[in-house]
């Protein structure tokens, strides 16, 4: 079984997946030269040192998916620095970095990610594209094929699309991503509009997220989510994003700007706070969390830290759906059919469900579900008995709400 299959049986039974935190603003944070025309890409060339490092922290933190220093790494983005026949060595060293720090750690569970953007020339100074330098649209769907094989080749076991935005440019990433066979998670980037609502991040153009979200395949995406955006405009770019896309999501907020070619630590949001953030995308439904730029290892601490309160919620809830799959409860217990019926476990004859035929309601992927049931079937008297077990759920139920 490779590490993307354990992953993906890990996604489809529920589990929550720690990404990890920024990679090339990381790289910056560690002392790392920015390139002034192609920002983070080239630094692979002189620092794949630091950046096998920052994976080993990543994944000592928690991460089980750790992402290459590739986002930047096109022949588009480098052609500026006078690097675009590198692309191929820089993205092969950027994936080889992740594995070496892979094969350290001793967990070989953990995925290696090729991050594939759409990035084109920003002018400098600042985070906007600068329209006189987008190359045609050839240029970018060779680009971006180059990208994603060479992850491939070199042993990347998921692409990431990261920062879709642009439909043009999202349409010719996602071409390149599934040309390769590979696992492909679909990452937009969304702000806030001046009429309050969702937008794709796109300063060119007042864009609904919603026309990005259509560009989602309607097969060969895994996970689709949101990155590279404000944490207080992901809940609401995770509901439009819910209303088109029916698969597992993800959320990984920046923090923090870019001011070509250096990402500004300015205001960042605190582990604590970003913390907060992580607890509500949970009970969104988000399975997938980690962090983008800006945000580093304390914020990764964070995630897996909710993860991990997480899990044993559901594994508390598995343990009192036992206790009220017994036949000493169902014989105490004179709300029995009520506890089925807010709990949704099926009714098998006079026989009692044991703990293995209990209705597969996933609680770690469904615990806002879940919440929800337990607080009605307490409020219609069905905890009364016993009241060890109506006390017991009681104390969880804050926590799902």
């Amino acid at each position: 079984m490779t590490a993307y299959t354990a992953l993906k049986t890990r996604i489809d039974q529920g589990d929550i997946i720690v990404l990890d935190g920024a990679t090339g603003t990381e790289l910056q944070r560690r002392g790392a030269p920015m390139d002034p025309a192609a920002w983070c890409g080239p630094a692979t060339l002189e620092n794949d040192h630091i950046l096998k490092a920052i994976h080993a922290d990543y994944i000592e933190a928690g991460s089980d998916v750790v992402t290459a220093n590739t986002f930047a790494a096109s022949k588009i983005m480098l052609k500026a620095a006078g690097l675009a026949d590198r692309s191929e060595e820089i993205v092969t060293r950027a994936v080889e970095a992740a594995l070496k720090a892979r094969a350290a750690s001793g967990k070989s569970s953990v995925v290696v990610a090729g991050s594939l953007s759409h990035m084109v020339p920003v002018a400098e100074g600042t985070a906007k594209v600068d329209p006189s330098k987008i190359p045609s649209e050839a240029e970018i769907s060779d680009a971006f094929h180059s990208v994603a094989h060479t992850a491939k080749r070199t042993g990347a076991e998921l692409i990431l699309l990261e920062m879709m935005y642009e439909p043009k440019r999202t349409k010719l990433a996602v071409e390149a991503a599934l040309s390769t066979g590979l696992p492909v998670w679909f990452g937009m980037s969304a702000r806030r509009g001046s009429d309050g609502k969702v937008k794709a991040f796109h300063h060119l153009e007042d864009l609904p997220i919603a026309e990005i979200i259509t560009l989602i395949p309607a097969q060969g995406i895994d996970v689709a989510g949101v990155m590279h955006t404000g944490a207080e405009v992901i809940s609401d770019t995770i509901e439009e994003i819910k209303k088109q896309f029916n698969g597992p999501l993800a959320a990984y907020p920046d923090s923090g700007y870019f001011e070509m070619p250096d990402w500004k630590f300015v205001d960042i949001i605190s582990p604590d706070r970003y913390g907060q953030f992580v607890r509500q995308w949970l009970k969104d439904g988000v399975q997938m969390i980690g962090g983008c730029c800006g945000l580093g290892l304390d914020h990764i601490r964070e995630a897996k830290k909710a993860a991990d309160a997480t899990r044993a919620l559901g594994r508390q809830y598995s343990k009192y759906m036992r206790i009220a799959a017994s036949s000493t409860f169902r014989t105490e217990n004179p709300y029995y059919d009520e506890y089925l019926g807010f709990w949704r476990i099926p009714t098998l004859g006079d026989a009692p469900p044991t703990a293995d035929s209990l209705f597969p309601l996933d609680p770690i992927a469904n615990r806002k579900q879940w919440g929800t049931d337990v607080k009605l079937g307490l409020e219609s008297g069905g905890g009364s008995t016993p009241e060890a077990l109506s006390a017991a759920i009681a104390e969880e139920i804050a926590d799902v709400q």
